[in-house]
C-alpha cells in the first residue's frame, strides 16, 4: 500500500515536467514547420525573380536542364552559406542549452545532421520546382512581357 502512495507522489511531481516537455516538443514542431515554409517561400521567390534570366538563357541556346542546374547550383551556395553560419552558431550556443535543460547535451550530432539535411532537402526542392516551371515557359512570351 505504501508503494502506491509513493508512486502517486512521484507521478504528481513529474506531471509538470512532462507537460513542459510536451509543450516544448509542440513548439519545436511548429518552429520546424515555420522554418520549412519560410525556406521554401524564400527560395521560390528568389528563383521566380530570375524567370526572365532563365528565359533569356533558353532563348540563347541553353537547355532547360542547364538553366535549372544553374539556379539549383546558386541555391546550393546559399544553403551552404546558411549551414556554414548555422553550425558554428549551434556550437557557440550549446552551453546555454546545457544550462537551461537539465541532463540534455547542447550538441546532439544526429539531431543536428537530420535537421540540416532536412532543411537542405527542402531548400533544393524549393529551388528545383520554380526553376523547372520557369524553364517550361515559352522564352518568346516571357521576353515580350517585359
Amino acid at each position: 500500500m505504501r508503494s502506491g502512495w509513493v508512486d502517486d507522489q512521484i507521478e504528481r511531481s513529474l506531471s509538470t515536467e512532462r507537460a513542459l516537455a510536451t509543450l516544448s516538443m509542440g513548439f519545436g514542431i511548429v518552429a520546424l514547420i515555420i522554418s520549412v515554409v519560410g525556406l521554401y517561400g524564400i527560395m521560390s521567390f528568389v528563383v521566380t525573380q530570375r524567370r526572365q534570366e532563365v528565359a533569356l538563357r533558353i532563348a540563347l541556346g541553353a537547355t532547360r536542364g542547364d538553366a535549372v542546374r544553374l539556379v539549383v547550383r546558386e541555391a546550393l551556395v546559399m544553403l551552404g552559406t546558411g549551414v556554414a553560419v548555422g553550425l558554428p552558431a549551434i556550437w557557440a550556443m550549446q552551453r546555454i542549452v546545457e544550462v537551461q535543460l537539465f541532463g540534455v547535451g547542447g550538441f546532439h550530432g544526429p539531431t543536428i545532421v537530420t535537421a540540416t539535411a532536412g532543411l537542405a532537402f527542402v531548400g533544393v526542392v524549393a529551388a528545383i520546382l520554380p526553376a523547372w516551371r520557369a524553364s517550361l515557359v515559352d522564352p518568346n512570351l516571357m521576353l515580350r512581357a517585359e
